[in-house]
């Protein structure tokens, strides 16, 4: 949820997320760091251990998104048209949103009729990945935030400026509906 203070948003949900964030650079930076000293770390599964652990971050951030457009009187499938684009033109935090339900539904796929996965394979091929490789992820965060390294504190600018635009969008609907509403003066 946030407020308005004046001009400014106060939005302690996101405030909770970038500090989510930090404390997760703190431990992929660990993961990392462990994944380098291992001599085989694929084979000892350092680099699961990473996707698992940003899959899980993808939640959060997913979550927060959800919270956002619902306190804008949106559903989150119709705020993906805001904020920052990729190069090709998608949503920064559609891909987010795809990514995060990837990580959940990935193991659900062999009972349905693969229209979730075929629409999530088409956001990951925008940013020039696939989810039929090792590490999706992994990959597409290092697609979607280049040339920024991969971390949640770098996801976050996309998040803001998400926000901020949907923020100014449901702001001048909101002014252009009170605008056009009958006055009780004029009867």
């Amino acid at each position: 949820m946030y407020l308005f203070l004046g001009h400014d948003i106060y939005d302690p949900d996101f405030d909770n997320l970038a500090e989510i964030a930090e404390f997760l650079d703190g431990k992929l930076r660990l993961l990392c760091n462990h994944s380098e000293s291992v001599e085989e770390a694929d084979a000892f599964g350092c680099f699961d251990q990473i996707e698992h652990f940003l899959g899980f971050g993808l939640t959060a951030f997913q979550t927060y998104m959800t919270d956002t457009a619902s306190c804008a009187g949106k559903r989150k499938h119709e705020t993906f048209k805001y904020g920052a684009k990729t190069p090709s033109g998608a949503s920064k935090v559609q891909i987010v949103n795809a990514a995060a339900n990837h990580w959940k539904h990935r193991e659900e796929w062999v009972f349905d009729d693969g229209r979730r996965q075929k629409a999530i394979d088409h956001l990951f091929d925008e940013v020039g990945y696939s989810t039929r490789v090792d590490y999706p992820i992994s990959g597409v965060l290092t697609e979607l935030l280049a040339p920024a390294e991969v971390t949640f504190a770098s996801l976050l600018t996309a998040i803001r400026v998400w926000r901020d635009d949907l923020i100014a969008h449901t702001r001048a609907e909101q002014q252009s509906f009170s605008e056009s509403a009958p006055n009780d003066s004029d009867s």
